[in-house]
């Protein structure tokens, strides 16, 4: 797979990991050091990479290709719980001075058990699906997710990995899990939510069902991300400008959705957000509503047919009233709240964003700090301001420094392209003001230089563009003209 500049997304490391479930439905999550540069802070399950000499471990019971991962999240849970799971034959007395002998590289996993004449017993490990991490994601990890299950499980002791990996372990109930992670006391990444909402919504055959068979991604992107507690990401094909391929439409909520820029016309592409939809309503989520960015076609493809098909209101930018009289509408207001009914609800705060379009506006879900900020910024790419369409570069920047100004988003999810936590997300939004701004100074000083022409602009304070591309650059350089109160031929 190649991104769509050609270059090669980062390769993945193999790595395996425990979803411990004991008797009474609890899962054992381990929190990682803050530290850490992949998920540093986040409770996941007890695991990690592969070692060379997980290939090297007996392993019965288990396919060939699948049983270096059996030996690792063996060897992984031993090292970082002090529990040795599957293996017959080692007293538990033992279990802490082979796990320090082991942390120290004094002994190797599978030496430890050919020494003994052992095995480990493949069947205890129930293989329930392999997640790879996102292409946007520096450090990426091809992990397979072991499923072992019994009444009891001995004592956890603290985590011993030095330099620490982990900071506390703990049993947690799946809807305890979860609500910690919405009261911001715990963090999780995409695959620990999906396991823990699972379980604590469905009865524990169907969880693990539902876990064996996540939902697969194509090029190389997931097919939906959570990167907050109610906050989902899905990519979908649409028919939009390169060199965005995709549009993302976001739901917040868990009990009820918000569904912003449902995009795709295409009806294998709606079929694929309706089965996530459907997905989410196993779970107990209903779409209640549809929320717009604005109305261009990449990001309103589904409107009508989730609107028909789930009877829920649109709501957006007056100017957008007409367009979708059909169906119930909802006029915004700069600074309005919609909120979205659970127990404890999700807030999104309404900002009207124009200057790509006069229709355009972006949500803060403010219990999450989520930034929802449709064309404003793209990621990678950028944003055009057409005139023609009503693009309107005086108050694009006036927009951008409106959300600049904002006292928080720790989360920024741009239509198009990938998501950014703080303070990567406000520091994109930053260099896209900043080189817009670094572009018109271009042009000020062609235009001082004494250019007559469009071409000639274009030749001068574009001269970094390919030509191919110029039609486009020409459209952002008359927004610039307009703003500066000029014109060429």
């Amino acid at each position: 797979m190649r991104y769509t500049d050609g270059s090669n997304p980062p390769a993945t490391v193999p790595a395996a990991v425990v979803i411990a479930v004991d008797g009474d439905g609890r899962i054992l999550l381990a929190r990682r050091d803050e530290s850490l540069a992949f998920l540093g802070g986040h409770h996941a399950f007890p695991g990690g990479r592969l070692d060379e000499d997980d290939s090297l471990a007996p392993v019965d019971a288990a396919e060939p290709d699948i049983a270096p991962f059996i030996a690792a999240a063996c060897r992984e849970f031993l090292e970082e719980t002090g529990i040795l799971l599957g293996v017959e034959g080692i007293p538990q007395n033992e279990w802490p001075i082979l796990r320090t002998e082991l942390l120290a590289s004094r002994l190797t996993f599978s030496r430890m058990l050919s020494e003994r004449g052992l095995r480990i017993d493949g069947s205890q490990f129930r293989l329930t699906a392999r997640w790879v991490t996102p292409v946007f994601v520096p450090r990426r990890f091809d992990t397979a997710y072991f499923l072992v299950k019994r009444e009891h499980f001995p004592v956890v002791s603290p985590p011993m990995v030095s330099p620490p990996e982990l900071t506390a372990v703990e049993w947690l109930y799946p809807d305890e899990a979860l609500q910690k992670w919405r009261s911001g006391e715990i963090r999780l990444s995409t695959p620990v939510s999906y396991v823990l909402r699972s379980y604590a919504q469905l009865p524990q055959e169907e969880a693990y069902q539902r876990i064996c068979h996540p939902p697969e991604g194509n090029d190389g992107r997931a097919a939906f991300i959570e990167p907050r507690p109610g906050i989902t990401i899905i990519p979908l094909k649409t028919d939009t400008l390169p060199p965005a391929t995709h549009t993302t439409c976001v739901t917040v909520g868990w009990e009820q959705l918000a569904v912003i820029d449902p995009g795709p016309a295409d009806p294998e592409q709606q079929a694929l957000l309706l089965n996530r939809l459907e997905d989410f309503q196993r779970l107990g989520c209903r779409p209640a509503m549809i929320l717009l960015t604005h109305g261009h076609g990449d990001h309103t493809g589904a409107v009508a047919m989730l609107a028909e098909k789930y009877r829920i209101p649109v709501y957006g930018h007056p100017l957008l009233a007409g367009r979708f009289s059909a169906h119930e509408f909802h006029s915004v207001e700069d600074g309005g709240l919609i909120e979205v009914p659970a127990s404890v609800a999700w807030k999104l705060r309404v900002l009207y964003t124009p200057g790509h379009c006069p229709d355009h506006v972006c949500y803060l879900e403010e219990t999450t700090e989520t930034l929802a900020a449709g064309d404003l910024v793209s990621n990678p790419g950028t944003v055009l301001i057409v005139p023609e369409y009503g693009g309107d570069m005086t108050a694009y920047l006036d927009s951008l420094e409106k959300l600049l100004a904002l006292p928080a988003f720790t989360m920024l999810v741009p239509a198009h392209g990938w998501p950014l936590s703080e303070p990567e997300g406000r520091e994109l939004v930053a260099r896209t003001r900043d080189h817009r701004l670094e572009r018109e100074a271009k042009i000020q000083a062609a235009l001082r230089e004494g250019v007559r022409t469009m071409q000639e602009l274009l030749a001068r304070a574009y001269d970094d563009v390919p030509p191919h591309k110029w039609p486009l650059a020409e459209a952002q350089a008359r927004a610039h003209l307009i703003r500066l109160g000029k014109s060429l031929p």
